[in-house]
């Protein structure tokens, strides 16, 4: 007999970028922006931290020492942990600054390695794919950044 509960695993991030960059098209680029952006709460939060310059991270620059969790066992993921950014922006939630950077290493630590290293350069506002523009972003999902 078939198991007819199988459960449906969230895509990472990196998952996300990548089925968006294989479109051939521009149009269908801003389809699968659309699309994730109305999926993941999270996507659009890491569009936001990279592409809108009115969010600044209080962390100190360049991607901090972390060492990256099991690909295939990582305890939680970018899609549970970006409801945290609130802690890691200026203007977010009050934290040492020691604190603020052991909480930044534990979640990387602790997301899936590619996502880690994506989200650890977006705290500098880099690292993206170099198709994913704030224009590509602004046509796919009005309002989202500006």
């Amino acid at each position: 007999m078939i198991n007819q509960h199988t459960t449906k695993r969230r895509i990472e991030l990196f998952e996300i970028l990548n089925k968006i960059e294989m479109e051939k098209t521009k149009e269908k680029r801003i389809e699968g922006i659309r699309h994730f952006s109305r999926t993941y709460p999270s996507f659009n939060d890491y569009l936001r931290c990279l592409l809108d310059d009115r969010i600044t991270f209080d962390l100190p620059e360049g991607r901090p020492p972390f060492t990256p969790s099991h690909e295939v066992h990582h305890p939680t993921t970018w899609h549970k942990q970006h409801m945290r950014l609130g802690y890691f922006v200026k203007g977010g939630r009050e934290v040492t600054s020691v604190k603020r950077e052991s909480m930044w290493i534990g979640l990387l630590e602790s997301i899936h390695p590619e996502d880690a290293v994506l989200i650890a350069d977006v705290s500098d506002k880099r690292g993206g794919p170099d198709w994913l523009t704030k224009e590509i972003v602004e046509e796919a999902v009005p309002n989202l950044i500006s």
